[in-house]
């Protein structure tokens, strides 16, 4: 092939043998065009909108229409990166940037990156962590007379997956997608009409699909030591600037295995979890299920499991501290019964359960089963911490040390109080206060106890009602929604009269909740309110989506509550009593002794009186 004159010309020369003319022949051949076809620049239109989405990183992949990376000719490969700041690099500066290309067995383009590669989106995230990235790039092969482009739109959720242990639940954030449908296997679902299998929650910000462990095509498949549940491979599809993206992931829940522990935080003096039935397979015999108290028995029974919930006290529950922490541990047990002693063919099952209490509480952590092939646990990603706080004045520049405790109040006194998020950067979530109480002990459950704010209202039936401070008339703060600030008016427990302590206890337990989700009835507050305590989740029926957490907190120690006296001298002492008291204002020493000397001469004169009319009615 020559080129000449902007004429390219090929030359082919054919050597045969003629026959009739009984001698080998040579022929050339000339073929001209002013520009082959196979030179053109070919701009491909294909766009590789399907994503491999891993916990590790994202790829795609094209049919073949380029020369094997290793039989590259004179052409050079590039990547250009789109975006707010689109660039363009060589191939081996991609490489070692976050990028890998390759050719599968079938010859097809591989394009795999890392959520850390130079230039790669992260659109949008969610409070339980979940994050999208975007890949928005191409491949580019560029010769003397030409170019070849491939363009990859990959979109990946890492870890959108949490299990709980009802179910598995899959959160996708969708700034700047529009979701179109999700297909598990062979099952295609979208928003409408929505569908009865699986839940499927589209909002504006992300996607939520809750499938149950009844669903039909979850599976358990085995782990190294148990067991763990998985979808088939599921599609989400979503459009990205009027362009079709599909995210293919397969949904799997954690390896359980036996030996783990339920761990949450002590919630209204009661110890609950979920026993379910297919936490094994074959399925527990649900009739053999033993407490550490044989003789306790579970609130709800159903043919797929047992529900129980009892006071933290009963049922052989035991007691221990760990860590600066009051424990309470109990055991679920199901022994595999046995035949003559030999063989068994049931399931074993152990699940040991703890609970706690502590000042800073974090986000309660979901049940987690002990078992040879429990259920999947749900995972909380990341650490949500909320305090409670007092504060000197209302003004809440800087809170009491925990060594300032216990703080010295005097009756009536205002307290400041405020509860707090910490350690999120997220404007997405808001604190709401459940209730607020205090009781005579470091005990949140113990008695008495006087209600303070009663669902996320200051409690009507004090005559000193709690003053709320609305987060509005203080400046300088980055995230309001994270705090709640109140006062309390100081008092003191009493008992038939008696005192029964100058320590008062304060604690408030406070719902976590999603702004995306403004309709929740639980994170709503509807004043006033006369109850002393409500838990407005106990009778919601079902998990409130709005919900992302629910914790209690107390104070780092007590209010030492005293009351003031006035002495005869008008001078004010106080003590650490808490008997009802009412103090009055004292007069000068003077003006007491006067009255006294006025009281006397009149009683004097009255006595003189009487005697004078006595000695005259006589002698008459």
């Amino acid at each position: 092939m020559r080129r000449k004159g902007g004429v390219y010309i090929l030359y082919v020369q054919v050597d045969y043998y003629a026959s009739s003319l009984s001698r080998a022949v040579s022929r050339t051949f000339k073929v001209s065009c002013s520009q082959p076809q196979a030179d053109n620049p070919l701009q491909t239109t294909f766009i590789s909108g399907v994503t491999n989405c891993t916990p590790d990183f994202m790829e795609g992949q094209t049919v073949q229409l380029m020369p094997t990376f290793d039989s590259v000719g004179s052409g050079t490969w590039y990547v250009k990166v789109q975006g707010p700041i689109g660039f363009m690099m060589s191939l081996d500066a991609a490489q070692s940037n976050g990028y890998k290309f390759y050719n599968d067995n079938n010859n097809n383009v591989v394009a795999r990156v890392r959520f850390n590669a130079m230039g790669i989106q992260k659109l949008a995230s969610v409070p339980g962590g979940q994050t999208l990235y975007l890949a928005d790039f191409s491949l580019e092969y560029m010769y003397p007379d030409g170019k070849i482009t491939i363009s990859f739109l990959l979109v990946c959720v890492p870890r959108a997956v949490t299990c709980s242990q009802s179910g598995m639940s899959i959160i996708l954030p969708t700034q700047d997608l529009k979701f179109q449908k999700v297909k598990i296997g062979s099952q295609v679902y979208t928003s409408s009409p929505a569908p009865t299998a699986i839940t499927l929650v589209v909002v504006s910000t992300f996607v939520r699909i809750l499938v149950p462990f009844s669903y039909p095509l979850m599976s358990n498949k085995p782990c190294p030591g148990g067991m763990m549940q998985v979808l088939p491979t599921t599609w989400i599809t979503f459009s990205y600037k009027s362009i079709k993206v599909d995210m293919m992931f397969n949904p799997t829940c954690p390896c359980q295995r036996k030996g783990q522990t339920v761990v949450s935080l002590c919630q209204n003096g009661l110890m609950s979890f979920e026993v379910n039935s297919n936490a094994t397979q074959p399925p527990l015999n649900l009739t053999s299920v033993q407490l550490l108290d044989p003789s306790c028995q579970p609130s709800v029974v159903s043919a797929t499991g047992l529900m129980y919930s009892f006071p933290l006290t009963s049922c052989g529950t035991i007691t221990k501290m760990l860590g600066g922490r009051l424990v309470y541990e109990n055991e679920v047990r199901v022994m595999p019964q046995t035949e003559l002693g030999i063989i068994t063919r049931d399931s074993e099952f152990i699940l040991t359960v703890l609970c706690y209490y502590n000042d800073t509480a974090d986000k309660n952590l979901s049940l987690t089963v002990l078992t040879n092939a429990p259920p999947a646990p749900a995972m909380n990603i990341g650490n949500l911490t909320v305090v409670l706080r007092a504060y000197p004045d209302e003004m809440y520049r800087i809170p009491y040390r925990d060594q300032d405790y216990p703080v010295v109040k005097y009756l009536r006194d205002p307290i400041y109080l405020e509860v707090q998020v910490l350690n999120r950067q997220d404007p997405n979530i808001e604190l709401v206060l459940e209730n607020c109480w205090a009781t005579a002990s470091p005990n949140p459950i113990s008695l008495p106890r006087w209600a303070v704010i009663a669902a996320g209202c200051a409690y009507g039936g004090d005559d000193y009602q709690t003053v709320m401070h609305p987060m509005s008339s203080f400046t300088g703060i980055q995230f309001p929604s994270h705090y709640k600030r109140f006062d309390v008016k100081a008092f003191a427990f009493v008992s038939s009269g008696a005192a029964l302590s100058s320590a008062v206890y304060f604690h408030c337990s406070a719902l976590i909740c999603d702004i995306a989700n403004p309709d929740s009835t639980a994170c709503t507050s509807i004043c006033p309110v006369t109850q002393p305590l409500r838990f407005r989740r106990s009778s919601s029926g079902g998990q409130d989506h709005a919900i992302l957490g629910e914790v209690v907190s107390s104070l780092p120690g007590p209010i030492a509550v005293r009351k003031k006296s006035i002495t005869k001298a008008g001078m004010i002492t106080t003590d650490s009593s808490s008997k009802k008291v009412k103090v009055q204002t004292g007069q000068p020493l003077w003006t007491t002794l006067l009255v006294v000397g006025v009281i006397l001469v009149m009683v004097t004169l009255a006595v003189a009186c009487l005697a004078f009319r006595l000695q005259r009615n006589k002698l008459l």
